[in-house]
Protein backbone atom coordinates (compact mmCIF):
# COMPACT_ATOMS: atom_id res chain seq x y z
CA UNK A 1 0.00 0.00 0.00
CA UNK A 2 1.42 3.72 -0.72
CA UNK A 3 2.34 5.52 2.11
CA UNK A 4 0.20 8.36 1.60
CA UNK A 5 -2.92 5.32 2.20
CA UNK A 6 -1.13 3.75 5.10
CA UNK A 7 -0.93 6.76 6.76
CA UNK A 8 -4.49 7.70 5.98
CA UNK A 9 -5.89 4.06 6.67
CA UNK A 10 -3.75 4.04 10.05
CA UNK A 11 -4.91 8.03 11.15
CA UNK A 12 -8.78 6.96 10.17
CA UNK A 13 -8.16 3.38 12.55
CA UNK A 14 -6.82 5.22 15.02
CA UNK A 15 -10.05 7.78 15.07
CA UNK A 16 -12.16 4.64 15.19
CA UNK A 17 -10.03 3.19 18.28
CA UNK A 18 -10.20 6.46 20.33
CA UNK A 19 -14.15 7.02 18.84
CA UNK A 20 -14.85 3.55 20.11
CA UNK A 21 -13.49 3.83 23.62
CA UNK A 22 -16.17 6.65 24.20
CA UNK A 23 -18.88 4.39 22.33
CA UNK A 24 -17.60 1.31 24.40
CA UNK A 25 -18.98 2.71 27.20
CA UNK A 26 -21.81 4.36 25.64
CA UNK A 27 -23.22 0.95 24.50
CA UNK A 28 -21.87 -0.75 27.73
CA UNK A 29 -24.21 1.66 30.07
CA UNK A 30 -26.72 1.18 27.20
CA UNK A 31 -26.38 -2.56 27.09
CA UNK A 32 -27.08 -2.44 30.64
CA UNK A 33 -29.75 -0.16 31.47
CA UNK A 34 -31.66 -1.67 28.59
CA UNK A 35 -31.59 -5.41 30.25
CA UNK A 36 -32.18 -3.91 33.33
CA UNK A 37 -34.94 -2.26 31.53
CA UNK A 38 -36.11 -5.39 30.65
CA UNK A 39 -35.05 -7.57 33.62
CA UNK A 40 -37.54 -5.16 35.99
CA UNK A 41 -40.40 -5.64 33.33
CA UNK A 42 -39.95 -9.38 32.83
CA UNK A 43 -39.41 -9.64 36.64
CA UNK A 44 -42.14 -7.21 37.57
CA UNK A 45 -44.86 -8.21 35.42
CA UNK A 46 -44.20 -11.81 34.54
CA UNK A 47 -44.00 -13.51 30.93
CA UNK A 48 -47.32 -12.79 29.85
CA UNK A 49 -46.78 -8.81 30.07
CA UNK A 50 -43.50 -8.75 29.06
CA UNK A 51 -44.44 -11.04 25.62
CA UNK A 52 -47.38 -8.19 25.17
CA UNK A 53 -44.66 -5.50 25.72
CA UNK A 54 -42.44 -7.50 22.81
CA UNK A 55 -45.45 -7.71 20.35
CA UNK A 56 -46.02 -3.85 20.72
CA UNK A 57 -42.36 -3.38 19.74
CA UNK A 58 -42.88 -5.66 16.82
CA UNK A 59 -45.88 -3.95 15.62
CA UNK A 60 -44.72 -0.42 16.11
CA UNK A 61 -41.46 -1.11 14.42
CA UNK A 62 -43.68 -2.06 11.22
CA UNK A 63 -45.51 1.48 11.54
CA UNK A 64 -41.79 3.16 12.34
CA UNK A 65 -40.49 1.80 9.16
CA UNK A 66 -43.06 2.63 7.01
CA UNK A 67 -43.03 6.23 8.13
CA UNK A 68 -39.16 6.61 8.42
CA UNK A 69 -39.24 5.98 4.08
CA UNK A 70 -35.36 4.44 4.58
CA UNK A 71 -34.39 8.55 5.04
CA UNK A 72 -32.32 7.30 7.87
CA UNK A 73 -29.66 5.99 6.18
CA UNK A 74 -30.27 8.00 3.56
CA UNK A 75 -29.53 11.06 5.19
CA UNK A 76 -26.55 9.39 6.82
CA UNK A 77 -24.88 8.84 3.66
CA UNK A 78 -25.61 12.03 1.80
CA UNK A 79 -24.83 14.26 4.62
CA UNK A 80 -21.96 12.72 4.87
CA UNK A 81 -20.99 12.54 0.78
CA UNK A 82 -21.95 16.82 0.96
CA UNK A 83 -19.36 16.92 3.36
CA UNK A 84 -16.65 15.21 1.75
CA UNK A 85 -17.59 17.80 -1.22
CA UNK A 86 -17.73 20.44 1.67
CA UNK A 87 -21.25 21.24 0.23
CA UNK A 88 -22.81 23.19 3.38
CA UNK A 89 -26.43 24.29 1.35
CA UNK A 90 -27.13 20.75 0.13
CA UNK A 91 -27.16 19.46 4.31
CA UNK A 92 -29.24 22.69 4.77
CA UNK A 93 -31.75 22.03 2.55
CA UNK A 94 -31.45 17.92 3.16
CA UNK A 95 -31.51 18.35 6.76
CA UNK A 96 -34.93 20.56 6.36
CA UNK A 97 -36.30 18.43 3.68
CA UNK A 98 -36.28 15.55 6.02
CA UNK A 99 -37.89 17.14 9.17
CA UNK A 100 -40.97 18.24 6.64
CA UNK A 101 -41.55 14.85 4.85
CA UNK A 102 -41.12 12.71 8.22
CA UNK A 103 -42.94 14.87 10.65
CA UNK A 104 -45.88 14.53 7.67
CA UNK A 105 -45.62 10.43 7.32
CA UNK A 106 -44.63 9.76 11.44
CA UNK A 107 -48.19 11.71 12.52
CA UNK A 108 -50.62 9.85 9.72
CA UNK A 109 -48.63 6.53 10.60
CA UNK A 110 -48.79 6.88 14.60
CA UNK A 111 -52.92 7.72 14.07
CA UNK A 112 -53.41 4.66 11.89
CA UNK A 113 -51.62 2.08 14.52
CA UNK A 114 -53.94 3.56 17.56
CA UNK A 115 -56.94 3.15 15.08
CA UNK A 116 -55.70 -0.39 14.37
CA UNK A 117 -55.32 -1.06 17.69
CA UNK A 118 -58.34 -3.29 18.68
CA UNK A 119 -58.08 -5.10 15.16
CA UNK A 120 -54.86 -6.18 15.13
CA UNK A 121 -55.42 -7.23 18.99
CA UNK A 122 -58.84 -9.10 18.47
CA UNK A 123 -58.17 -10.45 15.39
CA UNK A 124 -54.62 -11.17 14.14
CA UNK A 125 -53.47 -11.91 18.04
CA UNK A 126 -56.97 -12.74 19.83
CA UNK A 127 -55.78 -11.09 22.95
CA UNK A 128 -57.69 -7.99 23.86
CA UNK A 129 -54.91 -7.02 26.70
CA UNK A 130 -52.92 -6.52 23.85
CA UNK A 131 -55.08 -3.16 22.93
CA UNK A 132 -53.57 -1.11 25.26
CA UNK A 133 -50.13 -1.42 25.02
CA UNK A 134 -50.28 -0.80 20.86
CA UNK A 135 -52.32 2.34 21.61
CA UNK A 136 -49.77 3.62 23.61
CA UNK A 137 -46.78 2.52 21.64
CA UNK A 138 -48.47 4.69 18.52
CA UNK A 139 -46.90 7.35 20.46
CA UNK A 140 -43.23 5.88 19.62
CA UNK A 141 -43.77 5.87 15.89
CA UNK A 142 -43.58 10.26 15.77
CA UNK A 143 -41.31 10.27 18.32
CA UNK A 144 -38.93 7.64 17.04
CA UNK A 145 -39.26 8.72 13.24
CA UNK A 146 -38.98 12.56 14.44
CA UNK A 147 -35.95 12.18 16.24
CA UNK A 148 -34.26 10.15 12.73
CA UNK A 149 -33.16 13.82 10.79
CA UNK A 150 -31.65 14.89 14.46
CA UNK A 151 -29.70 12.21 15.23
CA UNK A 152 -28.38 10.97 11.76
CA UNK A 153 -27.32 14.49 11.01
CA UNK A 154 -25.18 14.40 14.52
CA UNK A 155 -24.00 10.90 13.43
CA UNK A 156 -23.27 11.89 9.79
CA UNK A 157 -21.38 14.85 10.90
CA UNK A 158 -19.12 12.17 12.86
CA UNK A 159 -19.88 13.66 16.52
CA UNK A 160 -20.47 9.93 17.24
CA UNK A 161 -19.82 10.87 20.89
CA UNK A 162 -22.78 13.27 21.34
CA UNK A 163 -24.32 10.73 19.50
CA UNK A 164 -24.11 8.09 22.24
CA UNK A 165 -24.34 10.20 24.80
CA UNK A 166 -27.82 11.26 23.73
CA UNK A 167 -29.10 7.93 22.41
CA UNK A 168 -27.35 5.34 24.17
CA UNK A 169 -27.40 6.47 27.44
CA UNK A 170 -30.15 9.33 27.73
CA UNK A 171 -32.35 7.41 26.33
CA UNK A 172 -31.88 4.34 28.66
CA UNK A 173 -31.63 6.11 31.72
CA UNK A 174 -34.91 7.78 31.80
CA UNK A 175 -36.63 4.70 30.62
CA UNK A 176 -34.92 3.01 33.24
CA UNK A 177 -35.58 5.35 36.27
CA UNK A 178 -38.80 6.30 35.12
CA UNK A 179 -40.08 2.45 35.08
CA UNK A 180 -38.59 1.94 39.03
CA UNK A 181 -40.78 4.84 40.00
CA UNK A 182 -43.99 3.71 38.21
CA UNK A 183 -43.06 0.75 39.66
CA UNK A 184 -42.79 1.27 43.43
CA UNK A 185 -45.73 3.67 43.24
CA UNK A 186 -48.14 0.12 41.88
CA UNK A 187 -48.55 1.48 38.30
CA UNK A 188 -49.68 -1.70 36.74
CA UNK A 189 -48.32 -3.14 33.50
CA UNK A 190 -48.74 -0.14 31.72
CA UNK A 191 -45.56 1.42 33.26
CA UNK A 192 -43.23 -0.27 30.87
CA UNK A 193 -44.97 1.54 27.69
CA UNK A 194 -45.06 4.51 29.41
CA UNK A 195 -41.45 4.72 30.61
CA UNK A 196 -40.22 3.23 27.00
CA UNK A 197 -42.33 6.61 25.56
CA UNK A 198 -40.57 9.06 27.73
CA UNK A 199 -37.46 7.85 26.94
CA UNK A 200 -37.65 8.48 23.27
CA UNK A 201 -39.41 11.72 24.42
CA UNK A 202 -35.86 12.51 26.01
CA UNK A 203 -33.69 11.64 22.88
CA UNK A 204 -36.02 14.24 20.60
CA UNK A 205 -35.12 17.32 23.06
CA UNK A 206 -31.84 16.08 23.76
CA UNK A 207 -30.93 16.26 19.87
CA UNK A 208 -32.47 19.09 19.17
CA UNK A 209 -30.83 20.94 21.78
CA UNK A 210 -27.48 19.54 20.93
CA UNK A 211 -27.76 20.61 17.36
CA UNK A 212 -29.09 24.14 18.22
CA UNK A 213 -26.35 24.65 20.32
CA UNK A 214 -23.09 22.60 18.70
CA UNK A 215 -23.98 22.29 15.49
CA UNK A 216 -26.46 25.63 14.87
CA UNK A 217 -25.30 25.35 10.78
CA UNK A 218 -27.00 22.52 10.42
CA UNK A 219 -30.49 24.70 10.80
CA UNK A 220 -29.80 27.99 8.73
CA UNK A 221 -31.43 28.48 5.94
CA UNK A 222 -29.36 28.94 2.52
CA UNK A 223 -30.90 29.63 -0.76
CA UNK A 224 -30.30 26.92 -3.26
CA UNK A 225 -31.70 26.75 -7.09
CA UNK A 226 -35.38 24.92 -7.25
CA UNK A 227 -33.26 22.52 -9.30
CA UNK A 228 -30.54 21.53 -7.20
CA UNK A 229 -33.70 21.06 -4.75
CA UNK A 230 -35.16 18.61 -7.46
CA UNK A 231 -32.11 17.14 -8.09
CA UNK A 232 -31.49 16.49 -3.87
CA UNK A 233 -34.93 15.13 -3.48
CA UNK A 234 -34.88 12.74 -6.66
CA UNK A 235 -31.44 11.39 -5.68
CA UNK A 236 -31.78 10.74 -1.47
CA UNK A 237 -35.34 9.25 -1.94
CA UNK A 238 -34.88 7.23 -5.12
CA UNK A 239 -31.50 5.96 -2.86
CA UNK A 240 -34.03 5.93 0.05
CA UNK A 241 -37.00 4.44 -1.00
CA UNK A 242 -35.78 0.55 -0.85
CA UNK A 243 -34.61 1.00 2.32
CA UNK A 244 -37.57 1.89 3.57
CA UNK A 245 -38.94 -1.72 2.25
CA UNK A 246 -35.43 -2.68 3.82
CA UNK A 247 -36.31 -1.64 7.17
CA UNK A 248 -39.91 -3.11 7.02
CA UNK A 249 -38.75 -6.41 5.78
CA UNK A 250 -35.61 -6.16 8.86
CA UNK A 251 -38.17 -5.95 10.82
CA UNK A 252 -40.15 -8.34 10.06
CA UNK A 253 -36.82 -10.68 9.67
CA UNK A 254 -36.15 -9.85 13.24
CA UNK A 255 -39.84 -10.00 14.77
CA UNK A 256 -41.39 -12.61 12.66
CA UNK A 257 -40.34 -15.41 15.24
CA UNK A 258 -41.88 -13.09 18.10
CA UNK A 259 -45.27 -12.86 15.51
CA UNK A 260 -44.98 -16.82 14.52
CA UNK A 261 -44.95 -17.69 18.05
CA UNK A 262 -47.85 -15.49 19.27
CA UNK A 263 -49.45 -16.59 16.92
CA UNK A 264 -49.10 -20.58 16.61
CA UNK A 265 -48.74 -20.43 20.79
CA UNK A 266 -49.07 -17.96 22.97
CA UNK A 267 -48.32 -14.61 24.55
CA UNK A 268 -46.14 -16.75 27.35
CA UNK A 269 -44.30 -18.40 24.42
CA UNK A 270 -43.62 -14.85 23.45
CA UNK A 271 -42.30 -13.57 26.31
CA UNK A 272 -39.32 -16.66 26.87
CA UNK A 273 -38.44 -15.84 23.16
CA UNK A 274 -37.45 -12.72 23.95
CA UNK A 275 -35.64 -13.58 26.74
CA UNK A 276 -33.51 -15.32 24.34
CA UNK A 277 -33.28 -12.67 22.13
CA UNK A 278 -31.63 -9.44 23.60
CA UNK A 279 -29.23 -12.16 24.88
CA UNK A 280 -28.06 -13.12 21.59
CA UNK A 281 -28.44 -9.70 20.82
CA UNK A 282 -25.21 -8.81 22.64
CA UNK A 283 -23.08 -9.88 19.46
CA UNK A 284 -24.85 -6.54 17.50
CA UNK A 285 -22.21 -4.84 20.41
CA UNK A 286 -19.14 -4.63 18.74
CA UNK A 287 -20.16 -4.10 15.44
CA UNK A 288 -22.41 -1.36 16.80
CA UNK A 289 -19.19 0.17 18.56
CA UNK A 290 -17.01 0.11 15.44
CA UNK A 291 -19.95 0.89 12.51
CA UNK A 292 -21.35 4.14 13.79
CA UNK A 293 -18.26 6.50 13.19
CA UNK A 294 -16.88 3.86 10.16
CA UNK A 295 -19.90 4.49 8.16
CA UNK A 296 -20.05 7.92 7.67
CA UNK A 297 -16.04 7.84 7.33
CA UNK A 298 -16.26 5.50 4.16
CA UNK A 299 -18.65 7.45 2.75
CA UNK A 300 -16.71 10.45 3.02
CA UNK A 301 -14.03 8.53 1.40
CA UNK A 302 -16.25 7.51 -1.04
CA UNK A 303 -17.07 10.88 -2.41
CA UNK A 304 -13.36 11.47 -2.27
CA UNK A 305 -12.50 8.08 -4.42
CA UNK A 306 -10.18 6.23 -2.19
CA UNK A 307 -11.12 2.47 -2.58
CA UNK A 308 -7.83 1.18 -1.01
CA UNK A 309 -8.63 3.39 2.34
CA UNK A 310 -12.00 1.70 1.97
CA UNK A 311 -10.64 -1.87 1.26
CA UNK A 312 -8.36 -1.83 4.42
CA UNK A 313 -10.75 0.42 6.86
CA UNK A 314 -13.05 -2.78 6.01
CA UNK A 315 -10.81 -5.99 6.50
CA UNK A 316 -9.93 -4.42 9.76
CA UNK A 317 -13.46 -3.59 10.87
CA UNK A 318 -14.16 -7.41 10.28
CA UNK A 319 -11.19 -8.67 12.16
CA UNK A 320 -11.72 -6.08 15.08
CA UNK A 321 -15.44 -7.54 15.20
CA UNK A 322 -15.22 -11.05 15.25
CA UNK A 323 -12.14 -10.48 17.67
CA UNK A 324 -14.52 -8.93 20.33
CA UNK A 325 -17.27 -11.05 19.37
CA UNK A 326 -15.87 -14.26 20.05
CA UNK A 327 -15.30 -14.58 23.65
CA UNK A 328 -19.42 -13.69 24.20
CA UNK A 329 -20.11 -16.08 21.87
CA UNK A 330 -18.75 -18.87 23.21
CA UNK A 331 -20.33 -17.61 26.87
CA UNK A 332 -23.43 -18.15 25.29
CA UNK A 333 -23.50 -21.33 23.67
CA UNK A 334 -21.47 -23.10 26.99
CA UNK A 335 -24.00 -21.46 29.61
CA UNK A 336 -26.51 -20.33 28.00
CA UNK A 337 -29.03 -21.57 31.26
CA UNK A 338 -26.48 -19.64 33.35
CA UNK A 339 -27.07 -16.16 31.61
CA UNK A 340 -30.89 -16.37 31.53
CA UNK A 341 -31.20 -17.50 34.96
CA UNK A 342 -29.07 -14.74 36.10
CA UNK A 343 -30.35 -12.16 33.97
CA UNK A 344 -34.55 -13.07 33.53
CA UNK A 345 -34.84 -15.53 36.48
CA UNK A 346 -35.44 -19.31 36.34
CA UNK A 347 -39.02 -19.17 35.26
CA UNK A 348 -37.05 -18.49 31.69
CA UNK A 349 -34.77 -21.50 31.60
CA UNK A 350 -36.96 -22.93 28.81
CA UNK A 351 -35.37 -20.43 26.22
CA UNK A 352 -31.82 -21.66 26.93
CA UNK A 353 -31.58 -23.84 23.50
CA UNK A 354 -32.89 -21.02 21.37
CA UNK A 355 -29.97 -18.81 22.73
CA UNK A 356 -27.36 -21.28 21.58
CA UNK A 357 -29.29 -20.79 18.15
CA UNK A 358 -29.59 -17.23 18.12
CA UNK A 359 -26.18 -17.08 19.17
CA UNK A 360 -24.67 -18.64 16.20
CA UNK A 361 -27.15 -16.59 13.64
CA UNK A 362 -26.06 -13.39 15.76
CA UNK A 363 -22.53 -14.22 15.30
CA UNK A 364 -22.76 -14.40 11.40
CA UNK A 365 -25.05 -11.71 11.28
CA UNK A 366 -22.31 -9.57 12.88
CA UNK A 367 -19.63 -10.44 10.37
CA UNK A 368 -22.14 -9.30 7.72
CA UNK A 369 -22.38 -5.38 9.08
CA UNK A 370 -19.02 -4.41 7.54
CA UNK A 371 -20.39 -6.17 3.93
CA UNK A 372 -24.02 -4.57 4.16
CA UNK A 373 -22.05 -0.99 4.72
CA UNK A 374 -20.30 -1.31 1.41
CA UNK A 375 -23.46 -1.70 -0.59
CA UNK A 376 -25.13 1.48 1.23
CA UNK A 377 -21.94 3.42 0.47
CA UNK A 378 -21.74 2.26 -3.08
CA UNK A 379 -25.37 3.27 -3.22
CA UNK A 380 -26.87 -0.03 -3.93
CA UNK A 381 -29.82 0.20 -1.89
CA UNK A 382 -32.17 -1.96 -4.90
CA UNK A 383 -29.63 -4.79 -4.12
CA UNK A 384 -29.73 -4.53 -0.21
CA UNK A 385 -33.57 -4.42 -0.75
CA UNK A 386 -33.36 -7.88 -3.21
CA UNK A 387 -31.30 -9.58 -0.39
CA UNK A 388 -33.31 -8.69 2.57
CA UNK A 389 -36.48 -9.71 0.93
CA UNK A 390 -34.83 -12.95 -0.31
CA UNK A 391 -33.61 -13.51 3.41
CA UNK A 392 -37.20 -12.31 4.97
CA UNK A 393 -39.06 -14.66 2.49
CA UNK A 394 -37.18 -17.72 4.03
CA UNK A 395 -37.97 -17.08 7.54
CA UNK A 396 -41.23 -16.18 7.06
CA UNK A 397 -41.49 -19.49 5.28
CA UNK A 398 -39.37 -21.45 7.14
CA UNK A 399 -41.36 -20.07 10.63
CA UNK A 400 -44.70 -21.56 9.27
CA UNK A 401 -43.19 -25.03 8.54
CA UNK A 402 -41.05 -25.49 11.86
CA UNK A 403 -42.79 -23.32 15.04
CA UNK A 404 -45.91 -25.40 15.12
CA UNK A 405 -43.71 -28.76 14.79
CA UNK A 406 -43.50 -31.02 17.87
CA UNK A 407 -39.92 -31.83 17.38
CA UNK A 408 -37.22 -29.83 14.71
CA UNK A 409 -35.26 -32.89 13.77
CA UNK A 410 -33.26 -34.15 17.26
CA UNK A 411 -34.39 -31.04 18.92
CA UNK A 412 -37.39 -30.59 21.45
CA UNK A 413 -39.59 -27.84 20.33
CA UNK A 414 -43.27 -27.94 22.14
CA UNK A 415 -43.01 -24.23 22.45
CA UNK A 416 -42.14 -23.19 19.30
CA UNK A 417 -39.30 -20.86 20.33
CA UNK A 418 -36.56 -23.42 19.07
CA UNK A 419 -38.42 -23.74 15.64
CA UNK A 420 -38.31 -20.16 15.57
CA UNK A 421 -34.17 -19.96 16.08
CA UNK A 422 -33.56 -22.26 13.76
CA UNK A 423 -35.88 -20.37 11.47
CA UNK A 424 -33.97 -17.55 11.88
CA UNK A 425 -30.71 -19.30 11.65
CA UNK A 426 -31.04 -20.66 8.23
CA UNK A 427 -32.07 -17.58 7.41
CA UNK A 428 -28.73 -15.56 8.46
CA UNK A 429 -26.67 -17.88 6.56
CA UNK A 430 -28.77 -17.37 3.12
CA UNK A 431 -28.71 -13.48 4.12
CA UNK A 432 -24.81 -12.89 4.59
CA UNK A 433 -23.88 -14.92 1.91
CA UNK A 434 -25.53 -12.75 -0.56
CA UNK A 435 -24.23 -9.87 1.04
CA UNK A 436 -20.77 -10.78 0.84
CA UNK A 437 -21.47 -11.80 -2.55
CA UNK A 438 -22.90 -8.38 -3.71
CA UNK A 439 -20.55 -6.21 -1.39
CA UNK A 440 -17.63 -8.20 -3.89
CA UNK A 441 -19.43 -7.94 -6.88
CA UNK A 442 -20.45 -3.81 -6.75
CA UNK A 443 -17.10 -3.01 -4.88
CA UNK A 444 -14.62 -5.66 -5.28
CA UNK A 445 -13.97 -5.79 -1.93
CA UNK A 446 -13.88 -8.63 0.31
CA UNK A 447 -13.86 -7.44 3.75
CA UNK A 448 -11.77 -10.33 5.47
CA UNK A 449 -8.31 -10.72 6.75
CA UNK A 450 -6.43 -13.66 6.70
CA UNK A 451 -5.58 -12.85 10.54
CA UNK A 452 -9.47 -14.03 11.25
CA UNK A 453 -7.94 -17.67 10.97
CA UNK A 454 -5.65 -16.37 13.77
CA UNK A 455 -7.68 -14.99 15.78
CA UNK A 456 -10.32 -18.33 15.36
CA UNK A 457 -7.06 -20.22 16.58
CA UNK A 458 -6.50 -17.98 19.36
CA UNK A 459 -9.63 -18.74 20.64
CA UNK A 460 -9.63 -22.26 20.98
CA UNK A 461 -6.89 -22.58 23.89
CA UNK A 462 -9.26 -20.55 25.88
CA UNK A 463 -12.25 -22.35 24.86
CA UNK A 464 -10.36 -26.11 26.25
CA UNK A 465 -9.84 -24.08 29.28
CA UNK A 466 -12.72 -23.23 30.16
CA UNK A 467 -14.95 -26.60 29.81
CA UNK A 468 -11.91 -28.41 31.54
CA UNK A 469 -12.57 -25.90 34.87
CA UNK A 470 -16.40 -26.37 34.26
CA UNK A 471 -15.86 -30.49 34.27
CA UNK A 472 -13.28 -29.93 37.53
CA UNK A 473 -16.11 -27.60 39.53
CA UNK A 474 -19.44 -27.19 38.10
CA UNK A 475 -21.26 -24.15 39.11
CA UNK A 476 -23.37 -21.39 37.53
CA UNK A 477 -23.40 -19.02 39.92
CA UNK A 478 -22.48 -15.49 39.17
CA UNK A 479 -19.25 -15.88 41.20
CA UNK A 480 -18.30 -18.46 38.93
CA UNK A 481 -19.28 -16.76 35.91
CA UNK A 482 -17.28 -13.93 36.47
CA UNK A 483 -13.96 -16.01 37.52
CA UNK A 484 -14.32 -18.06 34.77
CA UNK A 485 -15.23 -15.29 32.22
CA UNK A 486 -11.58 -13.43 33.68
CA UNK A 487 -9.98 -16.34 33.07
CA UNK A 488 -10.78 -16.92 29.76
CA UNK A 489 -10.20 -13.27 28.62
CA UNK A 490 -6.80 -13.44 30.29
CA UNK A 491 -5.64 -16.53 28.05
CA UNK A 492 -7.64 -15.48 24.94
CA UNK A 493 -5.30 -12.54 24.71
CA UNK A 494 -2.46 -14.31 25.45
CA UNK A 495 -3.28 -16.46 22.89
CA UNK A 496 -3.37 -13.60 20.27
CA UNK A 497 -0.02 -12.72 20.85
CA UNK A 498 1.07 -16.37 20.96
CA UNK A 499 -0.93 -16.82 17.39
CA UNK A 500 0.64 -13.71 15.83
CA UNK A 501 -3.28 -12.00 15.56
CA UNK A 502 -2.10 -8.80 15.06
CA UNK A 503 -1.48 -6.92 12.60
CA UNK A 504 0.84 -3.85 12.29
CA UNK A 505 -2.16 -1.23 12.40
CA UNK A 506 -3.07 -2.77 15.60
CA UNK A 507 0.15 -2.92 17.00
CA UNK A 508 0.55 0.79 16.30
CA UNK A 509 -2.56 1.18 18.24
CA UNK A 510 -1.79 -0.64 21.14
CA UNK A 511 1.40 1.50 21.39
CA UNK A 512 -0.37 4.53 21.44
CA UNK A 513 -2.58 3.07 24.10
CA UNK A 514 -0.17 1.97 26.16
CA UNK A 515 1.68 5.43 25.77
CA UNK A 516 -0.82 6.96 27.99
CA UNK A 517 -0.44 4.56 30.53
CA UNK A 518 3.02 4.47 31.62
CA UNK A 519 3.20 1.52 33.99
CA UNK A 520 1.65 -0.37 31.17
CA UNK A 521 4.31 1.37 28.78
CA UNK A 522 7.72 0.09 30.91
CA UNK A 523 6.12 -3.64 31.41
CA UNK A 524 4.97 -4.36 27.82
CA UNK A 525 8.98 -2.97 26.74
CA UNK A 526 10.51 -5.73 28.75
CA UNK A 527 7.94 -7.77 27.81
CA UNK A 528 6.34 -8.53 31.30
CA UNK A 529 2.99 -8.24 30.38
Amino acid sequence: MPKKNNKEVSGSLNALAKTSVIVFIGLILSKVLSYFYRFIAARAYGPDAYGLFSLALVISGWFIAVATLGLSDGLLRYISLYRGKNNQKKINYLFKFSIVILSATSIIAGILMFVSAGWVSTYVFHDARLIIFLQIFSLSVPLTVMATPLLMSIRAYEKINAYSGIFNILQNVVKVALLIILVSVGIGSQSISISYISGLLAVIIAAYWYLSKKMPEIMHRRDIKTKEKIDIRREVLSFSWPLMFYSILSTILYWIDSFSIGYFKDAAAVGLYNAAVPIALLLTFAPELFTQLFIPMINRYHAAGKHKTIEELSKQMTKWIIAFNLPVFIAMIMFPGAIINVLFGAEYLGASTALRILAISALLNSLGVVATSLLSMSGKSKTVLVNIFIAAFANFVLNIFLVPMKNVWFIENSLGINGAAISTLLSMVLFNILFFAQAYRHTGIIPVRRKILNVIAAAIIPTVTIILFHVWKPSSSILFLSAIGIVFILVYWLCLVLFNAFDSHDNEIIEKAKSKIPFLSSGVARGDI
